[in-house]
């Protein structure tokens, strides 16, 4: 009986690999710098009025980045190099979307404000598609079409030559 790995399980930590490290060397292990809501607010507040940091901003937008997406990673890198907690983070994130907005709205650079909103703008109703379609099949004129003429099956069949 031979042992089936799954390579699924080659991919986790290895055993003992938190002892290689010192507890409470990493940023999320220790407690935040930011504590409060207005703290974090000023924080992004200031970060994201930096002129370099507007210029990088208003580059991304540009490229096709959702506003949801570029808050979404702001706050959560915010969470993971100890800035503020996860819970101020998610408190955070419709301020961080305003900001943006209003920073790129003032640069008259136009945004997208979520890819999910997108999708669903563009795309059409069922009963709306289902209309069109049986207009267009009544619309057409019916035309008479000569039966298939039946084709050889098999293994060494060899289809009929069409003539020129």
């Amino acid at each position: 009986m031979s042992l089936k790995l799954d390579p699924a399980m080659l991919q986790g930590a290895i055993p003992g690999m938190s002892l290689t490290k010192e507890p409470g060397s990493m940023p999320w292990e220790n407690p935040p710098e930011l504590s409060t809501i207005d703290e974090v607010i000023n924080f992004y507040l200031e970060k994201l009025l930096h002129p370099e940091t507007e210029d990088l901003l208003l580059l991304v937008l540009d490229e096709g980045m959702s506003i949801e997406r570029v808050a979404e990673f702001l706050s959560t890198s915010g969470t993971m190099n100890g800035r503020h907690s996860l819970d101020l983070a998610f408190l955070v994130d419709p301020f961080i979307r305003e900001l943006i907005r209003y920073i790129a709205e003032t640069a008259n650079v136009s945004y997208i404000e979520s890819y999910s909103e997108r999708q669903k703008k563009g795309a059409l109703p069922y009963r709306q598609v289902r209309k069109v379609i049986k207009e267009v099949f009544e619309e057409m004129p019916q035309t008479v079409t000569e039966a298939p003429t039946k084709i050889p099956t098999g293994l060494m069949a060899k289809l009929p030559k069409e003539e020129e």
